[in-house]
């Protein structure tokens, strides 16, 4: 390992071959505030210094963009599911409608002490995936607990 020594910590980390090579625990605390680590390349990235900033937007982007076009390709592959009442913006409509309903429903039951209701609502083979959320609170702040 090397010693940083006389030399400034800029000049240490200015190539690309020291801040390939760089063991933290030769640089003091001041300096760690300045300092990026890649963990998964163990390059330590100067904050201070121009070509290290413009690497780092370079990995920041790069990175961005892939994941953007990935995401892209995903959607362009899914094809829109059209359901008996219309288009899927229609559908996912009504789902959540009648989600919230149920949820309504499941406090309803609960202030109004309807067991066989309750039950109904968190029967997930009765509801399926429209099964009501246990968390659910009325317009006062309440969930069914409060019941």
């Amino acid at each position: 390992s090397r010693e940083i020594g006389e030399q400034t910590l800029k000049d240490f980390l200015g190539t690309a071959d020291s801040y390939l090579e760089v063991d933290m625990g030769q640089i003091d605390d001041e300096e760690k505030a300045f300092m990026v680590f890649d963990k998964d390349t163990g390059k330590v990235y100067d904050l201070r210094n121009d070509k290290h900033m413009e690497r780092l937007t370079d990995i920041a982007t790069a990175s961005i963009k892939s994941e953007v076009f990935s995401f892209e390709e995903q959607e362009e592959e899914l094809e829109p599911r059209e359901s008996s009442r219309g288009t899927t913006s229609t559908y996912w409509k009504d789902w959540w409608r009648e989600k919230k309903q149920n949820n309504q429903d499941y406090i309803y039951a609960a202030d109004s002490g309807n067991l066989d209701k309750l039950l109904m609502l968190l029967d997930q083979n009765v509801m399926k995936d429209k099964v009501c959320d246990l968390n659910a609170k009325g317009l006062d702040q309440w969930g069914a607990l409060h019941f």
